[in-house]
């Protein structure tokens, strides 16, 4: 599963580390529930993938869209 994986999601996924704010995690569970309820920073997420920017996350909604996977939405 590793090489079908989006880079910036494995990256983030080996270092244990929050690549939008660097927060350094110290297991999977601490870095799963700081990506679930951080507040400082939006987190860009779908399709088992993490966005570093918002326009790769809507570039991505879009491509999914436009071959009928699931509506484009932004995440809050």
């Amino acid at each position: 599963m590793a090489n079908t994986m989006h880079r910036f999601t494995q990256q983030t996924i080996s270092t244990l580390t929050c690549l939008y704010c660097n927060a350094r995690l110290s297991s999977m569970a601490d870095l799963i529930y700081h990506l679930e309820h951080v507040r400082s920073h939006q987190v860009w997420a779908c399709c088992g993938k993490l966005f570093r920017r918002e326009i790769d996350f809507e570039r991505h909604q879009d491509a999914e869209a436009k071959r009928g996977y699931h509506y484009n939405t932004i995440a809050s």
